[in-house]
């Protein structure tokens, strides 16, 4: 049996000198008409072998078996030798005659040249350059020419990262995540997402079946939770032979949807009740924990909070003063009307305002949200209905102290005559397309003040 043995690895894998091996000169060739791929072989070929570590020589043996017995190339040229390519090689060696052992060594690397000796002169090609690659690059196949001959390969970088990868990682819900896979060429891969969406394929750039830039595809994370998202390889058919073992994932990335927070926003600690854009809160003690309505509320929603009430000033506090607080005194319906409002805080705390407007409409008072403004404020308003209406205002330091003064407005359902020809001052808006400012100017009559939406500011000439 060692004789054996020894006999059987000198013939089909070494070549062997001085040895008489009667029947390898009679062997068949096939129909001499039949033009087959003719690889270029030189290194030892067994199961286990790949395009890698033989410089793109599987792939060369591949292309030669999918001519010979008229494969599915897609299929078949892997750049793998697996079962498949081993079963081809023995079938090839037994009907040229050699042992069927399956493994490709000199004496089956010889029977394919000379079986490509006999075919269409055009098919032979010219083994391209051997190219050698440093410790930190890889070996990409060159591909084949028009005529079907293989091309000399190169050497890239080895990726810095893992094959397959996905960025970012962990996220707010909907999460949007790109994953990436360095994965393809002959074979098919795709990407198991693990919410129970499916799985989409996924496969690099490879322009010479070999993988130069990673594949990437996109998925959305709609609810929050871990996931593992997998790469899998997609097995066709005609890939499988019986007993072999369908391989489970080839990798793995972990991707986290968190739940967006809706950010609390803490009012002023002097403030006894405000309203945040969508809930109402309030606290007995200054500073203390405070309790809120239970309105469900989006980020968009809440805002900065609005005090509506204070607690009693410290002594050392003192309200903000009003130095101002004038518009106009007759409007028509839905005619735009517009205050100044003036104050100041001896302490220089920050202002806030609130107008109440005095309408009643279905029981709820017409009113503005407190807004904050330091020192001078302009608010405009129209009223729906005729009328006499007094408009409140309220002015709001961060202490809590507050300040109130109201005006009275009439409200026609026509424009009337000027009720004085009197001169009047006022003060309104002007802009251009890169600035703005107050003009302050003097009116031949109220009417005049009106019809330019300005405010008005006393009777007579305004002072120089």
């Amino acid at each position: 049996m060692k004789h054996v043995s020894s006999l059987f690895y000198c013939i089909l894998i070494f070549p062997c000198f001085g040895a008489s091996i009667s029947y390898a000169q009679s062997v068949s060739v096939g129909n001499a008409d039949t033009s087959y791929y003719c690889p270029q072989l030189s290194v030892l070929l067994q199961r286990g072998a790949r395009d890698s570590t033989t410089q793109g020589q599987v792939s060369e043996l591949q292309s030669f078996l999918v001519d010979r017995y008229s494969l599915d190339e897609q299929t078949m040229i892997t750049g793998y030798f697996g079962r498949t390519t081993q079963s081809y090689v023995q079938q090839f060696q037994r009907e040229e005659g050699l042992p069927a052992a399956g493994i490709v060594g000199a004496m089956t690397r010889a029977r394919i040249a000379a079986v490509c000796a006999q075919t269409d002169a055009r098919k032979v090609c010219v083994a391209p350059q051997q190219v050698q690659c440093k410790g930190d690059e890889e070996y990409v196949a060159g591909g084949r020419d028009a005529a079907g001959c293989a091309m000399a390969g190169w050497c890239k970088q080895k990726s810095i990262t893992s094959d397959f990868y996905a960025k970012p990682e962990e996220g707010y819900a909907p999460h949007t995540v790109t994953f990436y896979a360095m994965v393809g060429g002959k074979a098919q891969y795709a990407v198991d997402f693990g919410d129970g969406t499916g799985q989409q394929p996924i496969a690099c750039i490879a322009p010479a079946d070999a993988c130069v830039s990673p594949g990437k595809i996109d998925h959305v994370y709609t609810k929050t939770g871990t996931y593992t998202a997998t790469l899998r390889r997609i097995y066709r058919i005609m890939e499988l032979q019986p007993g072999d073992r369908i391989l489970g994932p080839l990798a793995s990335v972990t991707i986290t949807a968190k739940e967006k927070e809706v950010p609390v926003v803490k009012p002023d600690v002097r403030c006894k009740v405000w309203f945040d854009g969508c809930n109402t809160c309030s606290r007995t003690v200054a500073g203390s924990g405070f309790t809120c309505t239970q309105m469900a509320c989006t980020q968009s929603v809440v805002a900065q909070p609005a005090c509506r009430e204070y607690f009693a000033l410290g002594k050392t506090d003192a309200p903000p003063t009003i130095t101002a607080f004038s518009g106009p005194t007759q409007l028509d319906v839905n005619q735009d009307g517009m205050w100044r409002i003036e104050a100041r805080d001896a302490e220089g705390q920050q202002l806030s305002y609130r107008v109440d407007w005095g309408e009643y409409i279905q029981g709820q008072s017409a009113s503005t949200a407190s807004t904050n403004f330091s020192q001078t404020a302009f608010v405009s308003h129209r009223f729906a209905q005729a009328g006499s209406y007094t408009v409140g205002i309220t002015i709001y330091d961060t202490a809590g102290g507050s300040a109130t003064s109201s005006a009275i407005v009439t409200v026609g359902t026509a424009t009337a005559a000027c009720p004085s020809q009197a001169r009047v001052c006022g003060e309104r808006r002007v802009c251009t397309s890169q600035e703005c400012w107050n003009e302050r100017r003097t009116y031949e009559t109220i009417c005049s003040l009106r019809a330019e939406s300005a405010v008005f500011i006393a009777e007579g000439a305004c002072s120089q």
